[in-house]
């Protein structure tokens, strides 16, 4: 598996907006006209609009006056900025030790943790955890093990925000390129303080879905040229407790903007009759329908999820509006002797993950002639360090797990960060853990590679080898990692291949 999860940063584009109230569906611009213009979608905005008794005004700017803002990223910024970048990477270390702990705590001695709770970890066979600066500054560790959760981790959610944002934009180009329309519907719930999170999830999840399916959804999809709908679920925390809600994207087979927003409000229609009939009740002005015109607007929209917030700010007491907090920050609240907070936040971990988001179906590709696109997540070891990465040493497994264990790294990351050589940054390690001896430094840190990750390399390539064995798709993951390691000038160290070969028998890869 070979992702960078802290080598992410995508610029948030500001883009010029046009806001509607819902419900006004009068056509501003035709596609095969005039010039339209650019709508963006008001995500944040409705944040809360559906806490019970207290729906917010709904902010409407004029449609001839431009917004001095674009689509709302509810503070999702992963700066360019070398120096912020590594701040950000710094905090997402931090914040993963917390929420570790957290869960560790609940779960009680021998207790099962989720994935998190070892994220950061030497992976198999990994003896030295090699330390690098990107960039020079953002720090970063090789031959470490990721869980890839895009709601519980902060070091992964950003990087599975951005693989869910690249899926949009490719279903965006495909439905432009074909003269078709996104319309993006925000879907809530009228809730109180105190109902449970798991409870209004399924009350928001099960009346979307029953909107959509049935012979009535499927008449519906037909009179408005709806070609597919594309999920996307939010949750925070706020004055009147939990609010979950979804983005839908829907793929409208039309150019003209009256017609697709209609498709939006015929689905929110049916969303709206399907949630009644639940038992709940959802505000009309707590709901919204936006068509989107351009690519930038997509930036943080659907894709949000745990990672749309500003992970480096949590517990800095920026809150959003109405006072919402997302779970980052009930997690710096926790840590800052909160027990509430701590209690939230164990709620959300055991409602949130597994959720999939912004999946493309094989129906929706087929449409767009497109490959369809999972949302599963796909844990993993942190490959070697790239050429690009400035190689500053090695820390042995059992030193590295104290380090982990006991919230250090990021002091360590933020020597790396300031520009410290190898000196200064084992001069910190001894500080942290001085029970060990000098971190190694000997010369190139190795291309050192996992059992299990070869394992799933060759697994992968056999999938794409016509009639090739198991062995082969081996030999040829050992000779590209031959050829990187002789590229960069590293020694290369090989796991046990039978351990590979038995991990690949027994479906461990």
């Amino acid at each position: 598996m070979s992702r960078n999860r802290d080598g992410y940063s995508a610029r948030q584009d500001k883009s010029q907006a046009l806001r509607r109230p819902c419900g006004d569906v009068s056509a501003l611009a035709r596609r095969d006209g005039a010039a339209p213009h650019p709508v963006s979608g008001m995500a944040s905005s409705v944040a809360l609009w559906a806490a019970e008794g207290h729906a917010a005004e709904h902010p409407s700017i004029r449609p001839d006056t431009p917004s001095p803002q674009g689509l709302d990223t509810g503070g999702a910024t992963f700066p360019p900025s070398p120096g912020k970048a590594a701040g950000n990477v710094i905090g997402r270390w931090r914040l993963k030790h917390r929420v570790a702990q957290l869960l560790r705590a609940q779960a009680g001695p021998g207790g099962d943790t989720p994935g998190v709770c070892k994220c950061g970890s030497a992976g198999h066979e990994v003896q030295h955890v090699g330390l690098v600066r990107r960039n020079g500054a953002r720090p970063g560790a090789t031959g470490v093990y990721f869980c890839d959760s895009p709601w519980l981790c902060p070091s992964c959610a950003p990087r599975r925000a951005a693989e869910r944002t690249e899926r949009l934009e490719r279903v965006f180009a495909a439905a432009e390129a074909k003269g078709w329309s996104l319309v993006f519907v925000t879907l809530t719930a009228a809730h109180r303080r105190g109902d449970r999170l798991a409870d209004l999830k399924a009350l928001v999840s099960g009346a979307s879905r029953s909107a959509r399916q049935g012979r009535a959804w499927m008449a519906t999809a037909r009179e408005h040229g709806i070609q597919g709908v594309i999920v996307g679920p939010e949750v925070t925390h706020g004055r009147h407790g939990w609010h979950f809600h979804q983005h839908l994207a829907v793929i409208v087979s039309t150019s003209r903007l009256a017609d697709a927003e209609a498709a939006g409000q015929a689905v929110l229609g049916r969303y709206m009759a399907a949630i009644s009939e639940a038992g709940g009740r959802a505000l009309k002005q707590g709901q919204d329908v936006t068509v989107v015109w351009r690519k930038e607007d997509l930036q943080g929209y659907l894709a949000k999820g745990s990672a749309a917030w500003e992970i480096a700010a949590a517990g800095t007491g920026k809150e959003g509006r109405g006072g919402s907090r997302s779970p980052w920050d009930l997690v710096a609240d926790a840590d800052a002797g909160d027990r509430q907070a701590a209690e939230l936040f164990r709620e959300y971990a055991a409602a949130m993950p597994g959720t999939r988001s912004c999946v493309v179906t094989k129906s929706i590709a087929d449409k767009l002639g497109i490959e369809p696109e999972e949302d599963e997540e796909a844990p993993g070891e942190e490959p070697p360090a790239q050429e690009e990465a400035e190689e500053l040493g090695g820390v042995p497994r059992a030193q590295w797990h104290r380090l982990l264990r006991h919230g250090h790294v990021p002091a360590v990351f933020s020597v790396i960060a300031s520009g410290g050589d190898w000196r200064a940054i084992s001069a910190e390690i001894r500080r942290l853990d001085p029970g060990e001896a000098e971190p190694q430094r000997s010369g190139p840190v190795p291309w050192a590679i996992s059992a299990l990750c070869l394992a799933q390399e060759a697994r992968a390539l056999r999938g794409s080898m016509a009639g090739g064995s198991l062995d082969a798709a081996i030999g040829i993951a050992v000779e590209r990692h031959r050829q990187d390691a002789k590229r960069v000038g590293r020694p290369l160290l090989l796991p046990h291949l039978p351990t590979v070969a038995r991990l690949l028998a027994e479906g461990f890869a």
